[in-house]
């Protein structure tokens, strides 16, 4: 599901005239993505939150520990899944804590993780689009005009 050029969420199931959506803020909201620039690739999943007026954030998981991750680095999915094309923008990394800028945390000593403010506005989603992988190529080029 894409709002603008921006991953908003993914499909999570169809009929013939609807379709539910999960949001990428949505603990049920898994999909594969990597940072931009690096070799870094995880799995991004909603957070938790419980009250409507919760900052927007998403958790990027299973990250390899040896990379090091800048905040404000852009976040696409990852190409590596079947049903999500690659190179479509997810979000941003934010700091953990503004007052100690930490980008990343060490989970243990096989991956970190970081958080992810998503790019798409999911407070004022109006219209969305949904991508198959063979629209990939229509979409990125919209992306770079």
């Amino acid at each position: 599901m894409v709002d603008g050029t921006y991953v908003a969420g993914i499909i999570k199931e169809t009929t013939a005239r609807t379709a539910t959506v999960a949001t990428v803020a949505a603990p049920s909201c898994r999909v594969s993505v990597r940072i931009r620039g690096t070799h870094g690739f995880g799995i991004m999943r909603g957070s938790r939150q419980t009250r409507w007026y919760s900052p927007v954030y998403s958790v990027v998981e299973y990250l390899p520990p040896d990379v090091s991750y800048e905040k404000s680095k852009l976040v696409e999915t990852s190409g590596l899944s079947l049903q999500i094309p690659g190179g479509l923008p997810v979000g941003r990394l934010t700091p953990w804590d503004d007052s100690k800028g930490e980008i990343s945390r060490t989970v243990n000593t096989l991956y970190k993780e970081t958080k992810l403010t998503p790019t798409a506005d999911l407070q004022d989603i109006q219209f969305v689009a949904v991508v198959s992988k063979e629209r990939t190529e229509a979409l990125k080029k919209a992306m770079r005009e």
